[in-house]
């Protein structure tokens, strides 16, 4: 839901990671929120990131370098 994407975000911004973002898509005809951070421009920048975000317990990542 918004709301949970919304607290989720909250989440990671008080643990000082900036460029937070939402997203609506749908998939599969469902309206989804993604939460999204970036942008993150290397391999070494992705990896550093997953690690901050698996340090405040988070799972399940999918991580894009563009």
């Amino acid at each position: 839901s918004r709301d949970n994407a919304r607290a989720l975000a909250a989440r990671i911004e008080d643990n000082e990671i900036d460029d937070v973002f939402l997203d609506r898509v749908k998939v599969d005809g469902r309206l989804l929120y993604r939460v999204r951070v970036g942008p993150l421009r290397s391999v070494a920048d992705a990896d550093a990131m997953t690690a901050r975000l698996r340090a405040i317990g988070l799972r399940g990542l999918a991580v894009s370098v563009d």
